[in-house]
């Protein structure tokens, strides 16, 4: 695989580039959600990867009944 030097960034230069942490980028990479290049033993990521990232809604998706949303009631004792 060929890949152009300047396209190419740090962890942590992705983490400033995101706004986020590098805790944040280092899980990401565990994940796979990023495609990691290793040059002498230090991992960079692909610039245009970082800047088009798009992270994934989390959480459970809420339960409609026509248009309003369900909430659970606390029992009375």
């Amino acid at each position: 695989m060929k890949v152009d030097l300047d396209q190419l960034v740090s962890p942590k230069k992705a983490a400033e580039m995101r706004d986020v942490t590098s805790q944040a980028i280092h899980h990401l990479m565990k994940r796979g959600r990023f495609t990691i290049v290793e040059i002498s033993g230090k991992k960079f990521l692909l610039r245009k990867e970082v800047e088009t990232f798009e992270p994934d809604v989390g959480g459970r998706p809420r339960t409609k009944t026509e248009g309003k949303t369900i909430t659970k009631q606390k029992k009375k004792r």
